[in-house]
């Protein structure tokens, strides 16, 4: 009897060692193929480019992509409402004075470039505007679906010191930093004068 319970135990041990095997497996073979590199040119170029829409006081072009990148689930109604209120908040901040406080975008500068750590497909790159009338301090966040599309999750502007945003608890997780102007990427005259 003791060696029928032993053996249906080792036999059950097997089982579910051979399962969670092919599961893990199978997890490994999803995974998208793309490298760290790829992924931030990538999500280096989705920013600039609104960054160059705002330049051109696109606003309109900015809220609709938002609203398509983090607005996939909601309904065509709510992604109207909130593509409306984007534009309205972009057109704040493009307003200069005396009715509004920063004004037209005139360049940026990516100040932070970072992967959450042990993770491939997730990352945020934080970004300076400067306006006429002051600075902005601009975070994306950005995942890479299964099928290797690159999505913006997640997006803010914020007013706060600069020093002070990259101090606080969330911007302190990320200790797998990538140089944000790796060696592969440099910054040439060209790409400076087009980020002014």
């Amino acid at each position: 009897m003791h060696a029928r319970r032993f053996t249906t135990a080792v036999f059950i041990a097997l089982c579910v060692a051979s399962v969670g095997t092919a599961v893990w497996a199978q997890g490994e073979s999803r995974r998208p193929e793309i490298t760290r590199e790829q992924v931030l040119l990538d999500a280096k170029q989705s920013a600039e480019k609104v960054f160059a829409h705002l330049e051109k006081s696109e606003t309109e072009v900015v809220a609709r992509w938002i609203v398509t990148e983090v607005g996939s689930g909601w309904g065509e109604v709510e992604q109207e409402a909130r593509a409306g209120e984007f534009k309205a908040k972009l057109d704040a901040v493009l307003m200069g004075a005396p009715n509004g406080v920063y004004g037209a975008l005139d360049g940026y500068d990516l100040i932070d470039a970072t992967f959450l750590p042990g993770s491939d497909r997730y990352l945020r790159l934080t970004y300076l505007t400067y306006h006429e009338g002051s600075l902005l301090t601009w975070e994306f966040r950005f995942y890479v679906k299964p099928n290797t599309e690159l999505t913006l999750n997640f997006i803010t502007w914020s007013e706060n010191n600069p020093f002070e945003y990259l101090t606080t608890p969330d911007m302190l997780l990320g200790v797998d930093r990538p140089c944000p102007n790796p060696p592969e990427m440099p910054l040439s005259a060209d790409s400076v004068a087009r980020r002014r």
